[in-house]
């Protein structure tokens, strides 16, 4: 009799260690994935800052002088980025529609190159 309550204690007892042991290497593994997705995410929070700095410089230079400039961007649950970069300068607005593609593809090609990442350039109206 004693030994059987003994089985049964210590069978409990394990079964209860183990189920401990499993929730806190879940957690473990779950707490590892949420820190990746935070360093990705500021990684990316540093390129698309960069970007922006980068559009306003060169548009300084070429003139535009204070341009509004705005980084929008939808991520889907695969990862992947669409980024919308839209811009505001009356005088960008009087550009031909020839000298206003050029200015655009100009910007699109300081953007960073990231797998999965689109870009697109439009002017605020």
């Amino acid at each position: 009799m004693k030994n059987s309550v003994k089985n049964v204690t210590f069978t409990v007892v394990t079964i209860i260690l183990v189920l401990c042991s499993a929730f806190f290497i879940t957690k473990t593994v779950q707490g590892q994935s949420d820190t990746d997705v935070a360093a990705k995410e500021g990684y990316y929070q540093t390129l698309e800052q960069e970007y922006v700095d980068e559009i306003r410089t060169y548009l300084d230079e070429q003139g535009f002088l204070n341009s509004g400039v705005m980084l929008t961007r939808v991520v889907d649950e695969q990862g992947s980025r669409e980024y919308q970069v839209t811009l505001h300068h009356k005088y960008l607005e009087k550009l031909s529609e020839e000298e206003r593609q050029a200015v655009f593809e100009e910007i699109e090609g300081m953007a960073f190159g990231s797998d999965g990442c689109i870009f697109q350039i439009k002017l605020m109206v």
